[in-house]
C-alpha cells in the first residue's frame, strides 16, 4: 500500500474528525468522503484525500504549527505532542460552525419551506378539483347503471323466461 502525501488513513481521518473508523469506511464506501480503496491482503483499505478531511486554511494551520519548534520545556518534544494539539485544534475547528454560514442556511431553509408550501397548497387545489370531476362522474356513470339495469316492465315470479 502506497500513501501518497496527500492521503492518510481511516485511523487518521477518525481522529481528525472525532468519530469512529466505521464512520468514515462507511463514509468512503457511500462517497461522501473522497477517497480511494486498495486491497491488501484479504481486505480493502482505504486511503483518503487529506484535503476531503481538512479545509485548506486547516491544514496550512496544522503545518505551520508542526513546523515551529516550541522552547517550552514542560512541552514533550517530538511530533506526536503537536499533532495531538493540531487533531484537537482542528477537530474544534471543523466543530463549530461559522455563523454566517449558518444563518444563510436557515434563510435557504425558510425559502424552501416557503417555496415548497405554495407547490403544495397548488397540487392540493389542482387534486381537490380533479376529485371534484371525479366525483361528479361517477354520480352520472352509477345513474345511468341504475337506469339501465332496471326492467321495464315488471314480471311475475313465475315467468323466468
Amino acid at each position: 500500500m502506497k500513501l501518497q502525501p496527500d492521503e492518510i488513513t481511516v485511523a487518521q481521518a477518525a481522529a481528525i474528525l472525532g468519530v469512529s473508523q466505521r464512520s468514515i469506511r462507511r463514509r468512503c464506501a457511500s462517497g461522501h468522503i473522497a477517497a480511494r480503496s486498495t486491497i491488501t491482503g484479504h481486505s480493502k483499505t482505504w486511503l483518503i484525500r487529506r484535503a476531503a478531511i481538512v479545509p485548506t486554511e486547516v491544514a496550512e494551520d496544522a503545518a505551520a504549527a508542526t513546523a515551529e519548534p516550541t522552547d517550552d520545556p514542560t512541552e514533550p518534544a517530538g511530533p506526536a505532542s503537536s499533532t495531538a494539539a493540531t487533531t484537537a485544534e482542528t477537530t474544534d475547528t471543523l466543530q463549530r460552525p461559522a455563523p454566517d454560514a449558518l444563518a444563510k442556511l436557515q434563510s435557504d431553509v425558510e425559502q424552501i419551506k416557503a417555496y415548497l408550501a405554495g407547490q403544495i397548497s397548488t397540487r392540493e387545489a389542482s387534486l381537490i378539483e380533479r376529485l371534484e370531476q371525479l366525483t361528479t362522474e361517477n354520480n352520472e356513470l352509477r345513474s345511468k347503471l341504475n337506469a339501465a339495469t332496471q326492467p321495464s316492465r315488471k314480471r311475475s315470479w313465475w315467468k323466468l323466461w
